[in-house]
């Protein structure tokens, strides 16, 4: 028997026409039930039930029914829930309706199909269960939840997992709010074919997940935009993306945080157009990575411009082994985190364009700010326009170990600090064009052994260009380019200070193929002078630019630990090349010079043969000094001669023992002289003049001795000088 009312219900389906309740009225369940079915009003309008302002008695039973009645309630009251299990209905529009349920779903929908799934501005609650449960439905069109508040208790507050929907999943402004393990929206294997609306939807689950879309396609946008708010628990995320199939991700302005796992949980996801996570965006995680990218694959940009990430036991932006078609844009964000492995972390990442991160902080109390090992990047990488990066340990403040960049490294008025390790590691690296650091307010500071700035092994197509940048390590090496291979040119134009027992600057082992321009007075070492450079094993194309030939040698003299006899000769073989035989000279003295005085000689002979031949011969490279010598000799023995033959050391040979002794002239006495000082030469003098047996004539006799054996050494070395035959190229 049909109240009036529900019979007023019934003429309005068959009419078309609206029935408003204005809230005061009540419908039995079970008459919409036979409405749908057509035991009641069998030739119904197309415009179907339009109902608002109703008390609905009862649980609405649309279980498995067929209908193509559309049903439009507005304002309505369903105290007891809906159950359209396995139904295939028409248009379903609840707009504005309180659906209850305090053990069971609310609206329970599981593979309900329906061309539309209108619930905007809908009050859904349920206390014992999920509050809208749709698992497995098929909507051909779109669903809209925007400004609706939907909450459950002790369960999901919407259960979609594997829907399918035609048109778009609509949650703007909707207030959503669970307790589950699983999710506050669970889409998880979901089949969207439009696009993901949630600007301005507040998602709030304290068990776990606020949003899960794991396994699902969305097909047009995903736009969780400005206003939107996900909070969530647990290791899967408050947002779960895991092995989505996603057309765009775009999130400028929303904000997700989870207090125990990832804000987003995006690992081995498929973003087949941009990822924007942009614009104030805020992103808060605990226990993991905040934003998990990881083998992820984006088929356009990612793009981090203006957000703030910030993980707390964990990574914060985690882009690792994940594959970006176009560019990573970290331009101005705010990272913070605390793991090993990075704030930011792109290890074995590839990019497709270019990584920019102009005015990015990024910050970790646990490790590097940015840790890129092992990425590849056929652009530029730009840390740039005031970049900061302050990180600990030693794996660097920004490491790029073993990286693949096709384009140029810019630090451009950038700050690198760590506290306990390098600030900047470029070790192994490739580099298609040119390395830079410079700038001003630019500063790298680094601790440990290794260097402050570590491009150790580096490969460099282009250029090398250090300028105007403090590069400072009190305990280790400044700047390391130890084993660097430069295609082109290297230019460190750089204050650079180190300590403990590395040295400030190591070269050694470095090709450079084009010139290297050096600033020596610029580089301090904090306990001892002569380790402010290492450069054995160092070649460059040229004469060192930037300092003088004689300012290269003495640093290399007393600017460097340990005697390195291939630096002297790379200068010599450069001063050859330029026409310089004087600057060949030079160098290789000052070889041998350093030689000596860093005990590169252990053996007491050979150390006093080079001594000798150093004062006699220049090293045999000035021959000339023992022809001055000899020429002293020949000097004192003709003075000898003359004054102390003129004293009575001289007499002229008598033709009988009986002849009185006569002096010598003095032309005779030069003529001994010379024949004493002169090697291999004698004169007929000594026919006419002969030494007395007196003191003084004795004392000659044993000068003369000496002298000539010093004539015929000087004689000796000269010629040994002179051919070559004392250098040595070791």
């Amino acid at each position: 028997m049909l109240t009036d009312v529900e019979r007023a219900l019934v003429e309005c389906v068959e009419r078309g026409e609206p029935l408003d309740l204005a809230g005061e009225r009540t419908v039995r369940a079970s008459v919409i039930r036979q409405i749908l079915i057509g035991t009641l009003a069998p030739e119904p309008d197309p415009h179907g039930i339009d109902l608002t302002g109703a008390r609905i008695e009862g649980r609405l039973d649309l279980m498995n029914v067929r209908s193509t009645v559309a049903i439009r309630l507005t304002a309505c009251l369903l105290a007891e829930g809906i159950d359209a299990r396995y139904a295939d209905l028409g248009p379903m529009r609840l707009a504005d309706c309180r659906i209850e349920s305090e053990s069971d779903f609310a609206l329970n929908g599981r593979q309900l199909s329906t061309p539309n799934l209108v619930l905007r501005g809908a009050t859904i609650v349920s206390d014992g269960a999920a509050a809208c449960y749709l698992r497995e439905a098929r909507i051909d069109g779109a669903v809209v939840l925007a400004k609706a508040t939907v909450t459950s208790r002790s369960s999901l507050a919407f259960d979609g997992q594997s829907m399918a929907v035609s048109g778009t999943v609509d949650l703007r402004e909707g207030k959503f709010e669970a307790s589950s393990s699983r999710a506050a929206i669970s889409l998880y294997g979901a089949h969207i074919r439009g696009s993901l609306e949630g600007s301005g939807a507040v998602i709030r689950n304290d068990l776990g997940a606020a949003l899960d879309l794991e396994l699902a396609v969305v097909e047009r946008p995903a736009l969780l935009r400005w206003g939107f708010i996900a909070e969530g628990v647990g290791r899967r995320g408050a947002i779960c993306l895991q092995r989505a199939d996603l057309s765009t991700l775009e999130c400028p302005g929303a904000t997700v945080r989870n207090t125990a796992g990832p804000a987003i949980m995006a690992h081995a996801a498929h973003v087949r157009g941009q990822v924007l996570i942009n614009k104030e965006f805020v992103a808060h995680g605990a226990k993991g990575a905040t934003v998990d990218l990881s083998r992820a694959r984006v088929d356009g940009l990612l793009n981090c411009e203006g957000s703030k990430i910030v993980g707390r036991g964990g990574v914060a932006l985690d882009v690792s082994n994940a594959s970006v078609s176009q560019s990573v844009l970290l331009r101005k964000v705010v990272i913070e985190g605390d793991h090993e492995f990075g704030a930011v972390s792109l290890f074995g990442a590839t990019i497709g364009e270019a990584v920019e991160c102009a005015g990015a902080e990024l910050k970790n109390s646990g490790g590097p700010a940015l840790y890129a090992n092992y990425f590849a990047v056929a652009g530029h990488v730009l840390l740039m326009d005031g970049f900061t990066a302050s990180g600990s340990g030693a794996r660097g403040a920004v490491s790029l170990v073993g990286a693949k960049i096709g384009g140029l490294l810019s630090v451009v008025s950038a700050r690198l600090w760590n506290p306990s390790g390098p600030a900047l590691v470029v070790a192994l690296a490739q580099l298609g064009r040119t390395l830079e650091i410079f700038g001003p307010s630019a500063e790298c500071t680094g601790s440990g052994r290794g260097g402050a700035v570590d491009l150790t092994s580096v490969r460099v197509a282009g250029n090398v260009r250090i300028q105007h940048v403090p590069i400072r390590n009190r305990t280790g090496c400044g700047l390391s380019l130890n084993q660097a291979v430069v295609g082109e040119s290297v230019e460190i134009d750089a204050t650079i200070t180190g300590g403990g027992d590395p040295v400030a600057l190591d070269l050694e082992r470095a090709s450079v193929a084009g010139t290297l321009l050096l600033k020596p007075d610029r580089i301090t070492h904090k306990q001892s002078p002569s380790k402010r450079m290492q450069v054995d094993g160092l070649t460059f194309a040229g004469l060192p630019q930037g300092v003088t030939s004689a300012e290269w040698l003495a640093l290399l003299s007393t600017g460097t630990p340990h005697y390195s006899a291939q630096a002297y000769q790379h200068l010599a073989a450069a001063e050859k090349t330029a026409g310089n035989d004087g600057g060949v000279r030079k160098a290789l003295m000052a070889q041998r010079r350093d030689q000596l005085a860093k005990n590169a000689l252990t053996s007491t002979s050979e150390r006093a043969w080079v001594k000798l031949t150093g004062a006699v011969l220049g090293y045999g490279y000035q021959p000339w000094r023992a022809l001055v010598a000899l020429f002293a000799t020949l000097l004192v023995a003709v003075v000898a001669a003359a004054v102390l033959g003129g004293l009575g050391g001289l007499a002229k040979v008598r033709s009988v023992p009986t002849a009185p002794i006569e002096q010598c002239a003095v032309i005779d006495r030069v003529a001994v002289g010379l024949d004493v000082g002169t090697p291999l030469t004698t004169s007929s003098a000594r026919a006419r003049c002969e030494p007395t047996e007196s003191a003084i004539g004795t004392a000659l006799t044993i000068a003369g001795w000496v002298l000539k054996v010093f004539a015929w050494a000087f004689a000796t070395l000269f010629i040994a000088g002179f051919t070559g035959a004392v250098r040595k190229t070791t």
